[in-house]
């Protein structure tokens, strides 16, 4: 009789455990599946990637620090509309380069954002290399956050990974950290169970991810991450914590319809030394004008009795001019 009962009880143990496992496959599957791509993707085919009914939403990336537009940001943007997937962009943030700047630079990439585009990405997921304070990198977050939403008159995702964050704002300012943490979450946790990575901002609210990217290059298991037709390479996969028809009511819930809902904080904004060098600096390259005229140049010098020589002097005094020119 004991034996029969220890059975019995050993055999619900082990439907719970079956129902439990399906009902968390049975919410995976009902949730909007998206994804976020970069240079990194090419160009891909939105018409094909639609086709395959595995994508809800996809977030493209715009911009990176002050400088550095997204070389497929433009075709991105154009075919997501073509193809009817809802799109959103994003914006790779650096800690090293004023937060304002960098705002402003997202929005004039992007520009006005239309009624069915989803709110606008920070992206904060690079070290600041120990040259700004975690107070000073927190409320920089902030900034950058205030004015992005002032020109975009939408709620700012934020988007980051649980420990970095953490270890990136311990001890800031709270009135910063909790303006942040007010706003949704974009989790980056290549794990099975992401709650347990949510930063401790948001997790001490009560607050969980909205957004939860489950694989890059590789998933949790180790394996090699999503691939799709009309994509060419590995793409960033995502899931919501809501299903694919409730992408709307959170896309809605993130506009900003007066400008007194925008409030903008002055407050100094903290810029690292201008001679320390950060090692995100972007390379300014020569424009094309300007490598048509040192290959004319190359041209004829190379023609000349010095050949090869009269090349590499040609190359030299560009070189020279151009930097001169930078500087000035």
């Amino acid at each position: 009789m004991e034996r029969e009962q220890r059975s019995i009880a050993h055999f619900e143990n082990m439907n719970y455990c079956v129902n439990l496992f399906m009902e968390r496959k049975r919410s995976v599957l009902s949730m909007a599946k998206g994804l976020d791509v970069s240079y990194a993707q090419g160009k891909p085919d939105w018409a094909v990637v639609k086709a395959t009914g595995k994508v809800d939403f996809v977030f493209a990336k715009a911009t990176q620090g002050v400088k550095v537009r997204d070389s497929s940001f433009v075709h991105n943007w154009n075919e997501l509309k073509k193809a009817g997937i809802l799109r959103g962009a994003y914006h790779f943030y650096n800690s090293l380069d004023n937060p304002v700047s960098q705002a402003k630079f997202f929005y004039s990439v992007v520009g006005k954002l239309e009624d069915d585009d989803l709110s606008p990405v920070l992206d904060f997921e690079v070290e600041r290399k120990g040259l700004l304070t975690t107070t000073q990198v927190a409320k920089n977050i902030r900034t950058f956050i205030e004015h992005a939403e002032a020109l975009f008159k939408r709620k700012v995702i934020v988007y980051t990974g649980g420990p970095l964050f953490d270890q990136e704002t311990k001890g800031g300012d709270q009135d910063d950290l909790d303006f942040i943490s007010d706003r949704d979450l974009w989790l980056a946790a290549y794990v099975v169970s992401p709650n347990k990575f949510v930063p401790k901002e948001w997790s001490k609210k009560g607050k969980s991810w909205v957004i939860w990217q489950l694989s890059g290059d590789k998933d949790a298991q180790g394996k090699p991450g999503l691939r799709l037709p009309g994509i060419v390479n590995v793409v960033d996969n995502n899931v919501t914590q809501g299903a694919a028809n409730d992408l709307i009511t959170w896309r809605d819930s993130g506009k900003i319809i007066a400008d007194d809902q925008v409030a903008v904080t002055p407050h100094p904004v903290v810029d690292p030394s201008p001679t320390t060098p950060s090692s995100e600096v972007q390379t300014e390259v020569p424009s094309a004008v300007e490598i048509e005229s040192i290959a004319n140049i190359v041209k004829v010098e190379s023609k000349g009795p010095t050949g090869i020589l009269g090349y590499f002097f040609a190359l030299i005094r560009y070189l020279l001019s151009f930097f001169r020119k930078k500087e000035s």
